[in-house]
């Protein structure tokens, strides 16, 4: 596998029956795992489902797993991305965030943020990785691809 091959999931936190060591062994996986970035949701009751006559979770654990799942989302993401500094990656913007300050997504998936005096909105451009922050990517603007 390419070294910066993007592997995401979605993880569902507190499912019924999901006790403190299933928990750790999820965090022990994702971390070996390493993914790019995780999509976190706390499991939610769906009536006359199986999964609704089960010992559910506390709403209170559930959260606190979730907050422990996106911390190390955090981590994860930003050692991704830290893969790309000094790299050129091909960026679609989608809004302008802030006066002549562009944000958009790579194809690996991670935002990117540029300063641009032209309007980069729905353009694919050729962007290079100068540093992480805020979980971002901050990039400077290299050439519109198209």
């Amino acid at each position: 596998i390419n070294p910066n091959t993007s592997i995401s999931t979605d993880y569902i936190v507190g499912f019924p029956t999901e006790t403190d060591e299933d928990h750790n062994n999820s965090k022990e996986f994702i971390n070996k795992v390493g993914f790019s970035k995780i999509h976190v949701f706390p499991y939610s009751k769906r009536s006359y489902t199986p999964a609704s006559k089960l010992l559910q979770v506390n709403d209170e654990i559930k959260t606190n797993r979730v907050n422990e799942i996106l911390e190390i989302n955090k981590k994860l993401s930003i050692s991704y991305i830290k893969k790309f500094v000094g790299e050129n990656v091909e960026v679609l913007f989608e809004k302008e965030i802030s006066n002549n300050k562009y944000i958009g997504h790579t194809s690996e998936y991670f935002e990117v943020i540029v300063d641009s005096n032209v309007n980069l909105i729905n353009k694919v451009c050729l962007i290079k990785i100068k540093n992480v922050f805020n979980g971002n990517a901050i990039g400077e603007f290299v050439k519109v691809l198209y």
